[in-house]
């Protein structure tokens, strides 16, 4: 069933579709598409936006792996969203301002989290990555558990009502 959903076959239908209508007026699922797909693009540039202020002054940071290796999760993280919206846009969960509002809750946690796994920038006396993601930690869980649980409430919803 899984495999059924997230088919390449799907992806690539909803793309044929697009491109034959393509002088046509946009739909529901267009709008929401842009909508979220800003949204996501705005939590990507802005963590590669903190990685590249954390790369120019790279001689000032004291580096650790737990920090850079969160940053790659939560950059997968986005993509897979992305990916998912073609099927989670065609459903009726998007026909209420309710329900579209609990399908854009995950991707404002994970938006929040994007911003908050590194930091903008180094201060005069340098930056120790680990020092800093050990203070930051519990606000990172928050936001990652508000996640999970926002996704767990949109399949519960799915499952449920759709």
């Amino acid at each position: 069933m899984i495999l059924k959903r997230f088919s390449p076959h799907l992806i690539t239908s909803r793309i044929d579709l697009y491109l034959k209508k393509k002088h046509k007026k946009m739909d529901k699922f267009d709008y929401l598409f842009t909508f979220i797909s800003l949204t996501i693009t705005i939590g990507i540039s802005g963590l590669l936006n903190n990685l590249n202020n954390l790369l120019k002054l790279r001689d000032q940071v004291k580096w650790h792996w737990l920090p850079l290796g969160w940053s790659l999760i939560i950059l997968l993280a986005l993509i897979q969203i992305w990916f998912s919206l073609f099927y989670h846009l065609d459903n009726e969960l998007t026909e209420t301002a309710g329900g579209f509002f609990m399908l854009f809750l995950p991707v404002i946690f994970v938006l929040l989290t994007s911003m908050a796994v590194l930091p903008n920038k180094p201060s005069e006396e340098g930056l120790d990555l680990k020092n800093w993601y050990f203070k930051q930690k519990n606000y990172l869980i928050i936001l990652l558990i508000l996640s999970w649980i926002s996704y767990l409430n949109v399949k519960l919803f799915e499952e449920v009502y759709v």
